[in-house]
């Protein structure tokens, strides 16, 4: 958007003709920003380039459609955006993304229309997080059924808003020496009993206008490890008490949050997802194993009255597997591979893996983050589309 347009025609046109490309990806925020840009860029790239573009962009350059029949003039097939978070509160007061409901459905129905491919960007356990509050984030995915869900677990920098604000709240302790190089580990995080709900009010209470965040003027004094203070300002009097997780309790919360983050990608795909989410992670981690799994998604279909459909899912899974049966584990959850697309090839990905003396959750979000990268969002590779649609 800021670059002309002539500099990044002429790079593009040298990268094609020295590399195989099957798509390119623009990674700025807020591509196609600048309207008379973007109309000479949609121009040039379609006559000089010639090569697909995956984009990123936020929701609010939705409202203008006439930006959004500009990239599909220029030949984009894809969209990346960020939501962050299924629950308006958090969205607005800690995450700063103050966009309601309305612009979140008719944004993404509009890519939908113009039939984009569609990645949503989501964090799970951000400050003041609770397991309920990530399955909101889980629910509002199943119901925009993007064609892939993106989730990371917050890393709470120091020096940046979200790591200060975990600090000031007394829910990040650390100085930054305790975080991961991913976005896909553990939480570091001390989280709130309640989470939002004791703040919820009076942060509601305290804006001065829409744009207000009475969150940032808060700090917590701690009273030990698991109680504290909260003051507002230069208030002397405490404006909230809260307490803390214990030990037992905030790594329960760890655990959920990254088997929720693995699963997500195949969560959001199916049919009431995030209750079926619900009920795995409800369960003791010890429980949480593949062949459970694959048991209860069987009786979730059931209970939505799709048992007849589901026998049907096994039946093409097995046919696009190119054998009489499906083998080993594969055969104990096959509805994972059935909402995905190209859902055979993915499952003869795991059976090469052949995961032998425990089952790995880690790999399998990985894989099936890159599957979906490449036979869903990018189109990188084709496949057929997903036995079981929505």
């Amino acid at each position: 958007n800021i670059r002309p347009v002539r500099e990044i025609i002429e790079e593009a046109v040298w990268i094609r003709d020295h590399y195989p490309l099957s798509l390119i990806y623009m990674q700025d925020d807020i591509f196609g920003y600048n309207l008379p840009w973007l109309e000479e860029f949609a121009r040039r790239w379609r006559e000089e380039v010639r090569v697909p573009i995956h984009a990123q962009i936020r929701l609010e350059l939705t409202r203008n459609t006439k930006r959004l029949d500009l990239f599909r003039e220029a030949g984009l097939t894809g969209i990346t955006l960020a939501i962050e978070h299924g629950d308006p509160w958090m969205r607005q007061y800690v995450l700063h993304r103050p966009m309601i409901e309305d612009l979140i459905d008719e944004g993404i129905q509009k890519l939908y229309d113009r039939e984009f491919t569609l990645r949503t960007e989501q964090i799970y356990a951000v400050t003041l997080s609770d397991i309920q509050s990530d399955l909101t984030t889980l629910e509002m995915n199943v119901r925009l059924n993007p064609t892939m869900m993106w989730t990371s677990i917050l890393a709470p920098y120091q020096g940046t808003e979200m790591g200060d604000l975990a600090s000031a709240l007394g829910v990040y302790r650390g100085n930054n020496d305790d975080l991961s190089e991913t976005f896909f580990e553990r939480s570091v995080l001390t989280q709130v009993a309640g989470g939002k709900l004791p703040f919820e009010d009076a942060v509601i209470s305290l804006a001065k206008d829409p744009k207000d965040n009475p969150l940032l003027r808060m700090k917590a004094h701690l009273r030990g490890d698991l109680e504290a203070d909260v003051f507002y300002g230069d208030e002397t009097k405490p404006l909230v008490q809260i307490q803390y997780l214990d030990r037992d309790a905030g790594e329960r919360y760890r655990d959920q949050t990254v088997m929720l983050q693995r699963l997500s990608y195949w969560l959001s795909k199916v049919h009431q997802g995030h209750e079926l989410a619900a009920e795995f992670l409800n369960l003791p981690s010890s429980d949480w194993t593949w062949p459970r799994l694959g048991e209860m998604t069987g009786r979730h279909l059931d209970r939505l009255g799709l048992r007849e459909q589901r026998e049907g899912y096994v039946h093409e899974l097995t046919a696009q597997y190119g054998s009489d049966h499906l083998p080993g584990w594969i055969r104990e959850n096959p509805y994972y591979f059935a909402y995905m697309p190209a859902g055979a090839e993915l499952a003869k990905v795991f059976e090469e893996a052949r995961f032998t003396d425990e089952f790995d959750w880690r790999i399998l979000g990985t894989h099936t983050r890159h599957h979906l990268f490449h036979y869903g969002l990018y189109l990188t590779k084709a496949g057929p589309s997903p036995i079981v649609t929505r």
